[in-house]
């Protein structure tokens, strides 16, 4: 029978634990990291494969570069100052804790406003949406839009009837 230890003293239970409880954790994919080893939030996590601060993973952009995020969709990164598509692999397991909700004061990139497409334009060439919290999604091969999310099938508010794949471009 095991036994659910939440809040800061089931951390510092958790931190205090044996090896053999440690490795369950790692094999849940929940670690407890040790902060001069990991990575801190907007950092290159490429060898640590850990993140410092609560809830965050580790996620490669590519062979040069990857840092801790709360989440991350493959493609271009918006608030990235390189134009450049993440492959979103996740290296290592995701720091325990809360998952923090994505920074809404982070803005986006120069390159945004010039390069990505605007809300009611096709999408697919440019692969990125300049209006905030819209992602580029597949709705046919004619047709890709920009949307702040989206459920495959049929849209309700949309000009015809189509369904959409919703396969995120």
């Amino acid at each position: 029978m095991g036994v659910l230890v939440a809040g800061y003293a089931g951390q510092r239970f958790l931190q205090s634990s044996t090896a053999a409880t440690v490795a369950t954790q790692e094999e849940a994919g929940i670690v407890e990291q040790s902060e001069s080893h990991c990575s801190a939030k907007y950092k290159d996590c490429r060898t640590s494969k850990c993140c410092k601060d609560p809830g965050l993973q580790c996620f490669q952009k590519n062979e040069k570069w990857a840092t801790c995020m709360s989440y991350c969709e493959g493609g271009l990164n918006p608030v990235d100052k390189d134009p450049v598509k993440w492959n979103c692999s996740a290296l290592g397991p995701r720091t325990s804790g809360p998952i923090p909700a994505p920074d809404m004061w982070t803005q986006p990139a120069s390159w945004v406003q010039k390069k990505c497409a605007a809300t009611g334009k096709d999408c697919a060439k440019q692969g990125c949406c300049k209006d905030k919290g819209k992602q580029c999604y597949k709705k046919n091969d004619k047709w890709h839009g920009c949307k702040e999310e989206c459920v495959p099938g049929p849209d309700p508010i949309d000009n015809n009837n189509d369904t959409w794949d919703c396969t995120v471009v």
